[in-house]
């Protein structure tokens, strides 16, 4: 028992370490290791160190986060604390509304010195909740059992929103943090994930928001045929004249109310830059979204719709009765926030609440293709998944293209000479085209 002891610590050992050599071989190595503790740790460490080899474009959120971290967090630990009431009322310069980024500026630029920090820290936490969520996904899976169906849509879900969810630092890190929190506490039922629900909010403001959908799908998903009706109803019933820009106009200028609007308006003058653009961009990335939000994801919803309503067919795919729960409070809280997008549809709230609502149904669909005998699985839910993965291919490569333009090449091997030496560095396409133009 010792000697395995010792073994097992040994791989660990050097898991870590080859970290230092090749990121992506030490990520591989500590997930066949099958330790699901060691795995988090990996998947937590992988993504802090493409937080450290996060290649800064100007432009994006990402730079535009490091330049104020940069600019305003040289401050001392007693200024840092009268700024918060400030920035959670919406005052003064940076108009901050939750305290994550400003503590992870503050760290990064006050305490060590080096700005870049915000993303190796930002990593970590998103590396951390993204990682325990997927475990919490398939870890009842049996490898030797996965089909090219469930192998084609893990990589999916695994490419959208994972690295690329560096960029924004607040967002989506704060999406991955809600889904953990909301399916743990309804998978265990522990307080804890109460609390990570909460961290939700601290992260982005607009979590408080998003989660009352999710609140109500706990509530209702015991009865799918309710969660059926109101998506329906929503696609009928809009509310178009309760939108942040209506009613940001009773409200004084330069107001808390109105600089929360400016998340979710959407000027004229953006909207024609966005056309501009989609007019001289690639395929995937002027069309890849829309696609996505328009054909991809109401294929999904119409085929879990149908799951979550044959229950007596679908229950027997999964290990128990309380797994095939658990699919189906998902897949509620997937319609319910697009049955709230439907109804409150306004600029960014909407674009989000979709990103977020979307997450929650393909990892539905992950969770039953991880637990499910792919023979037992209908031949049409098979089909209505291959037709969803293949209209989400712009969408896919939208992603992939995102992370090959914002992360480093040296997370293909030798990452600490990024860090130590001053060599010239570039993204995994530049690289990549060095040798093919």
């Amino acid at each position: 028992m010792n000697n395995n002891n010792q073994i097992g610590n040994k791989k660990y050992v050097q898991t870590l370490a080859l970290f230092f050599i090749a990121p992506i071989i030490a990520l591989i190595s500590g997930i066949r290791t099958g330790n699901e503790k060691f795995i988090t740790v990996t998947g937590t460490i992988f993504m802090g160190f493409i937080g450290s080899l996060y290649f800064y474009r100007p432009g994006s959120d990402g730079y535009t986060h490091l330049m104020r971290a940069s600019e305003n967090y040289d401050i001392s630990l007693l200024e840092f604390l009268s700024k918060v009431p400030l920035w959670l009322t919406n005052q003064g310069a940076l108009m901050q509304s939750d305290l994550y980024l400003p503590v992870l500026s503050y760290i990064s630029v006050a305490l060590f010195g080096v700005p870049e920090l915000i993303h190796v820290f930002g990593g970590l936490v998103l590396g951390y909740f993204f990682t325990k969520s997927v475990l919490l996904l398939i870890k009842d899976s049996n490898v030797r059992k996965w089909s090219l169906l469930f192998i084609l849509f893990l990589v999916f879900f695994l490419t959208i929103r994972s690295i690329s969810a560096l960029n924004s630092l607040r967002m989506w890190t704060g999406m991955w943090v809600l889904f953990y929190g909301a399916f743990g506490f309804y998978k265990y039922r522990e307080k804890k994930f109460l609390l990570i629900i909460f961290f939700s909010a601290i992260i982005h403001f607009s979590y408080y928001l998003y989660v009352l959908p999710v609140i109500l799908a706990y509530l209702l998903s015991s009865k799918p045929k309710i969660i059926t009706a109101i998506f329906v109803g929503s696609l009928f019933f809009t509310l178009p004249f309760v939108s942040v820009d209506n009613l940001a106009q009773f409200f004084p200028e330069d107001s808390a109310f109105e600089h929360r609007a400016s998340y979710t308006i959407v000027d004229p003058s953006t909207r024609q830059a966005v056309a501009t653009s989609s007019e001289t961009s690639n395929f995937y990335r002027a069309y890849g979204s829309s696609i996505y939000r328009n054909y991809s994801t109401v294929i999904l919803s119409v085929l879990l719709i149908v799951a979550i309503n044959l229950n007596k067919r679908y229950s027997l795919l999964f290990n128990n009765e309380s797994d095939y729960k658990c699919f189906v409070f998902l897949v509620s809280c997937g319609l319910m926030l697009f049955s709230t997008i439907n109804i409150f549809s306004f600029g960014g709230f909407a674009g989000r609440g979709h990103t977020i609502g979307a997450l929650f149904l393909t990892a539905s669909v992950l969770m039953l293709l991880a637990q499910s005998n792919i023979s037992a699985i209908p031949y049409y839910f098979k089909a209505g998944i291959y037709l969803f993965l293949i209209t989400a291919i712009p969408f896919w490569l939208f992603h992939l293209s995102f992370i090959l333009n914002t992360v480093s090449f040296f997370v293909l091997a030798l990452p600490f000479l990024n860090w130590l030496l001053p060599v010239e560095d570039m993204s995994i396409r530049d690289f990549i085209a060095q040798f093919i133009f």
